[in-house]
């Protein structure tokens, strides 16, 4: 009986997301950036203001980070670089690999986790767990000073702050990981003057540089348009000394730099950069593809009906390992370890034969890769197992990334 599952986002991702310590496998590279603080930088006094921030101050948290526009790190050799444009710092196939710093609490992975649902929802990006191996990554911390990340694909590890009590908001997480995939702030377009008004006279000493705009040489929206909605945007009263509105919008009752959600033109502009889709492309691509699945369920990049910090087996019907960048020809199940199912679905192992070209066989492997589908059926609490499915045979060179990954239950 041949039973299709609907994806959704990736077990890997879940695994990481339940346990204190993320990283599976062996440690990772240090991280080897520099750190480059502007002079006036006082991590007292941004500790207190990040800690400090309300929801009513008209602000963004990310504003008051004490770095380029509020929250960008840049490097030292990097100074001044607007990377939007480019695609040499797009991350391969757009998936991020990712460590969270050992200690995190189940409330800030879960804020994580929602930034991470954000971007995924409606985008080619994918993020998955760290992975001996992995050059780069970003890795996201708490014990930093403010909430702040780098600007598209640095090289090796980089960091994302998240500071603890402050910034494990999803509409800041969603921030800063939409920076670490190329976006600079909304405001720093090229064209912003045609559609908000920047009062100086309302702007703290020595931030006026703070609005600086990108040349449209190093910086484009990919013919989407200015976005007042952007989740990119600064607030009405960025960097203001007196309480009174910095950036003004021409058009009448728009709001600007909200915090609940990524916009559409975020989206169009996130899929131009990394699949050269728009989004209604890929939901027609969804729709086409949810016409031979269950209509019921999650869409992919969702996890709707689950909790991935306090697992309940009883509650999540389907996980997906995702494979990539291996080279593998036919992937058959050979066995399952039995798990009761009150334990954490991230603790059960499950062990793959693989046969390689030109190989007769490959030792058994724990698959932990990101990109194919292989969906998992978990059983009701009692049952104690987890019910297996085995794979159609793929060849290697046909689009990992995109294909579906067809399931039969055994006999």
């Amino acid at each position: 009986m041949e039973v299709w599952f609907l994806l959704v986002t990736a077990f890997s991702l879940l695994r990481s997301l339940e346990t204190a310590s993320p990283v599976v496998d062996n440690s990772p590279p240090q991280i080897h950036h520099g750190w480059n603080y502007p002079p006036d930088h006082n991590e007292e006094e941004i500790r207190n203001k990040v800690h400090n921030w309300n929801e009513n101050s008209g602000t963004n948290i990310w504003e008051h980070s004490g770095l380029k526009e509020g929250d960008i790190m840049e490097q030292a050799h990097t100074k001044g670089r607007n990377v939007v444009k480019s695609r040499k710092i797009n991350w391969p196939h757009g998936i991020i690999p990712f460590i969270l710093q050992p200690g995190m609490n189940s409330g800030e992975k879960k804020a994580v986790q929602r930034g991470m649902e954000w971007v995924m929802q409606r985008s080619c990006i994918k993020f998955r767990p760290y992975r001996s191996g992995d050059k780069d990554y970003v890795h996201l911390m708490y014990n930093l000073t403010g909430c702040w990340g780098y600007v598209g694909r640095q090289g090796g590890g980089q960091v994302i702050s998240l500071q603890r009590h402050a910034c494990f908001i999803p509409g800041s997480v969603a921030h800063e990981l939409l920076h670490a995939t190329g976006f600079h702030h909304e405001q720093s377009a090229p064209n912003r003057d045609d559609y908000v008004f920047i009062n100086y006279t309302n702007i703290e000493k020595g931030k006026k540089h703070q609005f600086q705009k990108y040349s449209s040489n190093v910086v484009t929206d990919y013919g989407v348009g200015y976005d007042y909605d952007s989740l990119m945007h600064y607030s009405r009263k960025a960097f203001s000394k007196n309480g009174q509105d910095t950036v003004i919008p021409y058009q009448p009752g728009v709001e600007i730099g909200q915090k609940s959600h990524i916009s559409e033109k975020d989206y169009e502009k996130l899929n131009f950069k990394y699949c050269n889709k728009t989004v209604e492309e890929m939901e027609h691509e969804e729709q086409t593809t949810q016409s031979i699945r269950p209509t019921s369920g999650p869409r992919p990049g969702t996890v709707e009906g689950t909790d991935l910090v306090e697992i309940d087996l009883v509650e999540i019907d389907l996980v997906e390992i995702d494979l990539v960048e291996i080279d593998l020809v036919v992937i058959d199940l050979v066995e399952t370890v039995p798990k009761a199912a009150e334990e954490d679905l991230a603790q059960e192992e499950i062990a793959l034969r693989t046969v390689v070209a030109g190989q007769v066989e490959t030792d058994l492997k724990i698959i932990d890769l990101a990109r194919e589908e292989i969906a998992l059926r978990t059983v009701a609490a009692g049952q104690g197992e987890t019910d297996l499915v085995e794979t159609v045979p793929r060849t290697a060179e046909a689009g990992l990334a995109d294909r579906l990954c067809q399931l039969r239950r055994p006999n």
